[in-house]
């Protein structure tokens, strides 16, 4: 999510800089533009599958991305791929050695990571975001996954 705002931010520049077309522009379009290719670059990278990564795993994955800020059981995601959520557990332990929650978990960790660096959204905004009902769970899992809590990112923020 913060990915694709930063590419449109980076986008907008560019449409900015070509429509002042103050002194130096060009050079600026340029550079925003070897930017602008390194973001896709690192986002297609973030969200490519493997070449030899299980069609089933690669569909749960896809389904978790698109849904780590809802609450999602691994019902659902069984349900979704249909596979028994024991078939899930063994495939997610086997490629990430994490369960499939575990997974969202991290998922759900690294979005807030994100939106903390990228927004000046609030740490409480932030935990709601990305799936948690209260911000105090979502700072006891952030500082199991991260080592610090989620207010020491981004400094100058929102603590509410």
């Amino acid at each position: 999510m913060v990915d694709d705002v930063r590419i449109v931010q980076e986008i907008r520049s560019v449409i900015n800089e070509l429509q002042q077309q103050e002194e130096g522009y060009e050079y600026l379009v340029v550079l925003s533009y070897v930017e602008l290719m390194v973001l896709i670059y690192r986002y297609v990278s973030r969200h490519a599958f493997p070449p030899d990564m299980n069609s089933i795993l690669q569909e749960a994955v896809m389904y978790l991305r698109q849904h780590y800020s809802a609450d999602v059981a691994m019902a659902d995601v069984a349900a979704h791929t249909g596979v028994s959520e024991r078939y899930l557990r063994k495939l997610f332990a086997r490629e990430f050695h994490l369960s499939p929650l575990g997974y969202l978990q991290r998922i759900r960790i690294d979005k807030a990571v994100e939106l903390l660096k990228n927004t000046e959204l609030s740490v409480k905004e932030v935990a709601y975001l990305c799936g948690y009902h209260s911000p105090q769970y979502f700072a006891h899992v952030f500082k199991q996954y991260s080592g610090i809590r989620p207010q020491e990112i981004g400094r100058g923020r929102k603590q509410e």
